[in-house]
């Protein structure tokens, strides 16, 4: 998914750039291999796994701050809740490498539950991490991460790799191809959880083939929101019109295949699909959440609607479906997402951080 892609793009671009990266994963004891884990060893990226129980496991982080220590790495870099606590929050005094922790945004909003718990622990956490990284100007605004991390902040924008030529790993599967080629599709990608929005693009694909509009879709995602979205499916009369096939490898590479990509989401940061998306030539119907509406406007790639707003994203399905596959607008797009939006930019990004938080440590 998009944080975990982020990250292994991130460390395949580095090398080149002559930086000797590890991936540190976080699993739980006993815990089979992780996608994350298969991904980066497919890459040639090294890897080690970190046990960690369930909860706050201070040992395991202490153990991990330790083992890079003796390897002697030169800083840690932490992605996602877990290791932005527990490793990232560990005081400057009682850790001998720096930290730099990357925020790939908020989901929980208001809503009360361990989510919530978690992200509340993370603001105060990573006010003892060297460097705090943003993903976009627009988390900075929304939740004051100027005020809050003060002179270590910097926004960094994702980068992902520029889409290489089509060929065989670039296939769907042969179940979901039939599928796509019996009509137009649409492609939605994410975990299924409630923040991305699924429900409200079940509704708006209703309301289209409602209209006469014989709209497709292919959700490629696992989640704990399957069993409700396949009987809200049920219940609109669209289980012959949609497809849950799970996690699909790769599906950035294979989103040309579609019409569009419809991202739905109630919260976002810098979605890694999107970018995807718009490199693959393809074009964007999204909720106006996070970055998403200031990219589609730079690179002029689609349209953006409010979110929880099934007849609004239904009117902007509508449009895009008539809209010409060889619309010179794509090309466009896609040149704009190479210059801003590249896993070259990102790295270069980083390195720069890297150094001053490793020569001022």
């Amino acid at each position: 998914y998009g944080a975990e892609r982020v990250l292994l793009t991130l460390m395949d671009a580095l090398r080149p750039r002559g930086v000797d990266c590890e991936l540190a994963s976080i699993g739980l004891p006993g815990e089979p291999e992780k996608p994350l884990e298969t991904e980066a060893a497919s890459m040639g990226l090294p890897t080690r796994r970190i046990s960690m129980k369930v909860g706050v496991d201070c040992s395991a982080a202490r153990h991990l701050i330790g083992v890079a220590a003796t390897d002697r790495f030169d800083l840690l870099h932490t992605h996602g809740y877990k290791a932005n606590i527990l490793v990232g929050g560990v005081p400057r005094s009682r850790r001998s490498l720096p930290v730099v922790a990357t925020l790939h945004g908020w989901t929980a909003g208001r809503t009360l539950g361990k989510m919530r718990l978690y992200e509340t622990a993370e603001r105060f956490a990573l006010r003892q991490a060297d460097r705090v990284v943003a993903v976009s100007q627009k988390m900075v605004d929304v939740w004051s991460l100027a005020r809050r991390y003060r002179g270590r902040l910097e926004v960094i924008p994702n980068g992902i790799a520029v889409p290489e030529s089509d060929d065989e790993s670039g296939k769907l599967p042969p179940e979901v191809e039939r599928f796509v080629q019996a009509g137009p599709t649409i492609a939605a990608v994410g975990r299924l959880s409630r923040e991305k929005g699924f429900d409200v693009l079940l509704d708006a694909l209703a309301r289209v083939r409602s209209d006469g509009v014989p709209a497709r879709l292919v959700i490629a995602g696992e989640g704990d929101e399957r069993s409700a979205l396949e009987q809200q499916a049920r219940h609109l009369g669209l289980t012959d019109s949609i497809m849950l096939p799970g996690y699909i490898q790769s599906m950035g590479q294979r989103l040309n295949q579609f019409a569009f990509l419809c991202m739905p989401s109630r919260t976002e940061g810098l979605p890694i699909v999107m970018l995807e998306a718009l490199l693959s030539g393809i074009p964007v119907v999204a909720t106006s959440v996070g970055e998403v509406p200031a990219v589609l406007e730079r690179c002029q790639g689609g349209r953006a609607v409010p979110p929880d707003d099934a007849e609004s994203l239904a009117v902007a399905i509508s449009e895009a479906l008539l809209r010409p596959a060889d619309d010179p607008s794509r090309a466009r797009a896609t040149a704009a997402a190479r210059e801003r939006y590249s896993a070259g930019s990102m790295a270069a990004a980083y390195l720069k951080a890297y150094g001053e938080v490793a020569g001022t440590a």
